[in-house]
């Protein structure tokens, strides 16, 4: 998911009758609906200043599963199995079947959006 903004800026001269103008597209991009992908956002592509690991919900780096803004909310936070997603017991010791991790809407591995951006 992609939104771009372009910005254009011009100047003139009245002394050399010169002008110039440009303009600057800049493109933003989301890992799931509304959750930019950005470092202010602690949601980013490649491991960046201290963030070594990456979220072990969704594989972006920034933060952690317990404050992934790309899992839907009632999942954030503590006591969660990364396995099941039931509450009570960590997944090393879980002996429930694993189920598919409950992303927001529109979510993007952060493989998906390399491929977008290496093919677009």
């Amino acid at each position: 998911m992609t939104t771009t903004t372009t910005t254009s800026s011009s100047t003139s001269s009245s002394s050399s009758s010169s002008s110039s103008s440009s303009s600057t597209t800049t493109s933003t991009f989301f890992s799931s609906k509304d959750v930019k992908i950005s470092i202010a956002n602690r949601n980013f592509l490649i491991l960046y200043s201290s963030f070594k690991e990456s979220c072990r919900a969704c594989n972006y780096f920034g933060h952690s599963f317990k404050n992934c803004l790309n899992i839907r909310p009632k999942f954030r936070g503590d006591g969660f199995c990364l396995n099941c997603w039931g509450r009570g017991h960590l997944s090393i010791n879980c002996e429930e079947d694993s189920r598919v991790v409950s992303y927001n809407e529109d979510f993007l591995t952060p493989e998906e959006v390399i491929n977008y951006l290496m093919y677009k």
